[in-house]
């Protein structure tokens, strides 16, 4: 296997489940030209793409950020990552996207006082009972 890349739901117009492609190279078998050759790319492609009312549609700029890691077989910041063999069998062979490719990204936290000062409204009286 060459690369397993992660698509969102609605892409495709007969399937609105999320889409995982999995490349194989043939070349990569015994006695091929790239036999030693044992990582696999993990792209993670989740966020490529043009929300529409019925479809999603990859632009031509995240049909690039999808690609370019696959023609170059490399890492890119929170898309595309290269596991050895040895990780993916210590993940009992589980293709999973989150397992190698980090997507994470850090929120600023507000703290509790101002998040209830815009969140929270303002106590009523309670009406006392004359």
């Amino acid at each position: 296997m060459r690369s397993v890349s992660y698509l969102e739901a609605g892409l495709f117009p007969t399937t609105g489940i999320p889409v995982e492609i999995l490349v194989f190279d043939g070349s990569r078998e015994k006695g091929g030209a790239r036999e030693a050759r044992a990582d696999v790319l993990f792209v993670d492609a989740g966020k490529e793409l043009t929300l529409g009312k019925s479809k999603n549609t990859l632009a031509p700029e995240h049909v690039e950020r999808v690609l370019r890691p696959n023609a170059e077989h490399a890492d890119a910041d929170k898309c595309a990552r290269a596991a050895p063999a040895s990780e993916i069998v210590e993940n009992d062979l589980n293709l999973n996207i989150p397992r190698y490719v980090d997507t994470f990204e850090e929120r600023e936290l507000m703290p509790v006082l101002e998040y209830c000062a815009w969140h929270v409204p303002p106590r009523r009286p309670r009406r006392t009972a004359a």
